[in-house]
């Protein structure tokens, strides 16, 4: 999966699109009216201006279980996002989740957690890595999301994905 992943990463890299900057991710103008959309009032940190977004799969199959964060303002500045529920308990704790809905007024069941993901380019490699301090919090019912910074410093800005992918594939078969 490493080498296929890494190979598909780097030739979505060479196709450019959205306001002359480096789209990695391609949908069709059916897959965009079709797909889910959420609407950060408040922007990303440092990217107030980009507020609408389509919540997407990735075409690519080996980048499942991550999502496509797409930003209908600037498709270049587009995300690759992971839902909570692939952390197993790494990410937030309930307690830590339902802390954060009522600061929105969300009901928890209509709570759903993403994480940012960043994938670093090393010499010879690639490295991903989720920012767990600051979560997207999505009312699943209206749609509406926030960028939530967490105080605690246990939860990092860099967490290594490599492992929470050890310990998916360690029990995929489970």
């Amino acid at each position: 999966m490493q080498t296929t992943m890494r190979k598909e990463i780097s030739d979505t890299k060479e196709t450019t699109g959205g306001s002359g900057g480096q789209q990695l991710f391609h949908f069709t103008d059916e897959q965009l009216e079709n797909a889910d959309k959420i609407t950060l009032a408040q922007g990303l940190h440092g990217l107030q201006c980009t507020n609408h977004f389509a919540f997407l799969d990735p075409q690519e199959s080996t980048l499942k279980p991550f999502k496509v964060l797409y930003n209908m303002d600037d498709p270049s500045i587009s995300f690759i996002v992971l839902a909570a529920e692939a952390f197993n308990g790494l990410g937030l704790s309930p307690q830590d989740k339902a802390k954060a809905a009522d600061s929105y007024g969300i009901a928890l069941n209509q709570t759903k957690v993403l994480y940012l993901v960043r994938i670093h380019k090393r010499e010879d490699s690639y490295e991903m890595t989720a920012n767990l301090r600051a979560p997207i919090i999505i009312d699943w019912t209206t749609k509406q999301a926030w960028q939530h910074i967490l105080d605690q410093v246990s939860f990092e800005f860099d967490f290594p994905l490599k492992d929470v992918f050890s310990v998916l594939h360690k029990h995929k078969d489970d």
